[in-house]
This record gives C-alpha cells, sequence and structure tokens, in this order.
C-alpha cells in the first residue's frame, strides 16, 4: 500500500466516488479508508457535486449513515427510483434516487430513520419537519446520556 497518491488514482478517486460502494473502490485505489477520507475532502469531493436532482444507492446510503440493504428495503417499501446502465456492456444497473421522492418517503416514513445521522443541508434545503426531528433526536440523546451520568 502506497502512502503516496498518484495521480492515476486521484483521477479514479474522481470518477468513482459516490458510483461504486467505498470498500469496492478502497481495493481499487489500494488506500486504507482514513486515507480516502483525508483525500476526499483534499480534493472537495461531494456525494452530491455534479449529481444534480439523483443520487445513488452508494451515496444515499453514505450521507444517511445506512447499509445498502436499507436503501434497497425502503425501495421494496415505496421509494422511487430509477435504474440506470453502466458499463462496458451496460449489463450493470446503478439504482438513482430523485432527491425530492426520498424527501416525501421519508417524512411519510419519520420512524423508520435517524435524522440526527444526516448532515444539515447533506441533501439541499431542508424541511422544517426533518430540521425538528433532527432536534428531538439530539435532545433525546443529550438527556439519556445525562442519566446515565447521573448514575454513577
Amino acid at each position: 500500500m502506497s502512502v503516496r497518491w498518484t495521480a492515476e488514482q486521484i483521477t479514479i478517486l474522481e470518477e468513482y466516488y459516490g458510483a461504486i460502494p467505498t470498500k469496492e473502490l478502497l481495493k481499487k485505489l489500494d488506500k486504507p479508508y482514513p486515507a480516502f477520507r483525508r483525500q476526499v475532502l483534499r480534493q472537495g469531493l461531494s456525494y452530491q457535486k455534479d449529481s444534480g436532482e439523483y443520487l445513488t444507492k452508494n451515496q444515499l446510503s453514505v450521507l444517511m449513515g445506512v447499509s445498502n440493504h436499507k436503501i434497497t428495503y425502503m425501495t421494496e417499501h415505496g421509494l422511487k427510483y430509477r435504474r440506470i446502465k453502466f458499463g462496458i456492456v451496460g449489463q450493470k444497473y446503478n439504482i438513482q434516487i430523485k432527491i425530492s421522492d426520498l424527501m416525501q418517503y421519508l417524512q411519510a416514513h419519520q420512524d423508520s430513520f435517524e435524522a440526527s445521522k444526516i448532515d444539515y443541508m447533506a441533501l439541499g434545503s431542508e424541511p422544517q419537519w426533518l430540521r425538528v426531528k433532527r432536534r428531538k433526536e439530539y435532545d433525546q440523546r443529550w438527556m439519556e446520556a445525562k442519566q446515565l451520568g447521573g448514575e454513577r
């Protein structure tokens, strides 16, 4: 595992970041996760950057702090998506989710996700209900930590 990043590795990172699972990209780059994360920040890469109004399943799982399986579950239970062919012969598919469809789904299924895992404004402008849900979750965690701390 090389410490320095080559121009080729940076190109691969820019091309595939968010398009393929992180584990797969780490293997392709032959880099540990901390080095990968630092380079993502250095390059200013964002899952939202240049993606328009759609996010891939992998991008969404990272943004929400959940597994790809959770996103698949959501698509099987009403989250709208589209399948886009990719690869040399177009035999593989990438699932893309429109941000507005995601917000509708999340609002209707507020008990099925943790808003506190989603960074503020990570999905663009946020509706009031999402900010309120995140605040409640933070407050609840703080109260639980306070209660645990007081029992010592």
